[in-house]
């Protein structure tokens, strides 16, 4: 056999088991990383399984089509400086892919531990006493979706439910309460007019004149968000943007999030419709029409 052959079969010999020892390895520690993401152990196998099939096809499929050399090899020196090249991309490959899978999993598994979270990323301002009513006996599905709520967060110390004291006097909280009420929730989202008999009788202990001018959010357990708070808790309980508001909380980022709520209330103050919050306001809100004097709406 020429150099040539030799240098095929040495590259096959050490790029296989390059392969099944990093695989091995991905896949004895792997499944660790899979077992706490996943709650299941049957799962967490399986899914470390069928990363482990993906690995190999994908690594010597690349070792089969890198094997091949155009050019002559004239002696062992060059034999040798081929090989060196073709084990060097096949470690390259190998560790891209690694990374990646780490990556992957890093990524899923702060998902799983976003949704797995019982609490907004902003502390209450004040609490009250917890909120009376049946417990869900199983997974919530949101309205529009129909997706289950957090299976974890529920019934293991979280909170189970907002109530969502809105301005119903103010066109932009109305259009925020139906872009709320339309997106897949984790935790349930009620809608209650700020202000109206129904929330004076739900929370006597509130201040209603201040649930008017800021939007103000009840948790079930009491909690009592306010203001910017308030809108990390609505932003929270969405199982699309649970991400988004706990961005946003963070330090570097938490300044301008305010500086966008507080623009938001200067402008809803200056469309706000007057009149509403006196006695004889209207509980319901279920057509968007609450504020509106002497019309059904605002059309």
């Amino acid at each position: 056999m020429d150099a040539k052959v030799w240098m095929y079969l040495a590259y096959l010999a050490v790029s296989i088991g390059l392969t099944i020892w990093v695989a091995r390895a991905l896949s004895r520690n792997g499944l660790v990383f899979l077992q706490d993401v996943f709650s299941d152990s049957r799962l967490a196998e399986a899914v470390n399984s069928l990363l482990v099939v993906g690995f190999y096809l994908l690594n010597l499929g690349y070792v089969t089509v890198a094997m091949k050399e155009s050019g002559p090899v004239g002696d062992t020196s060059q034999a040798l400086e081929q090989l060196s090249m073709k084990v060097g991309l096949v470690l390259l490959v190998l560790g891209a892919l690694h990374f990646f899978n780490v990556f992957a999993l890093g990524r899923y598994r702060r998902g799983r531990l976003r949704q797995q979270a019982t609490h907004p990323p902003l502390p209450p301002v004040r609490m009250l006493p917890p909120q009376g009513g049946p417990v869900p006996a199983g997974p919530v599905t949101s309205a529009p979706g129909g997706r289950p709520s957090d299976p974890t967060g529920h019934g293991a110390g979280g909170i189970r439910g907002f109530t969502v004291l809105f301005d119903a006097g103010c066109p932009l909280c109305r259009s925020a309460r139906r872009w709320l009420a339309s997106r897949p929730q984790l935790v349930p989202l009620e809608f209650v007019p700020a202000g109206s008999a129904e929330a004076r009788r739900r929370f006597p202990g509130l201040d209603h004149d201040a649930t008017l001018r800021d939007l103000t959010v009840v948790a079930d357990t009491g909690a009592v968000y306010s203001g910017d708070g308030a809108w990390f808790a609505c932003l929270w309980a969405l199982a699309e943007h649970r991400g988004t508001a706990e961005r946003l909380a963070r330090p570097h980022l938490l300044p301008l999030a305010r500086r966008v709520v507080a623009a938001a209330s200067a402008v809803r103050e200056r469309i706000r419709e007057p009149g509403y919050g006196d006695d004889d306001d209207r509980a319901e809100c279920a057509d968007d029409s609450c504020g509106w004097a002497g019309v059904d709406g605002p059309g």
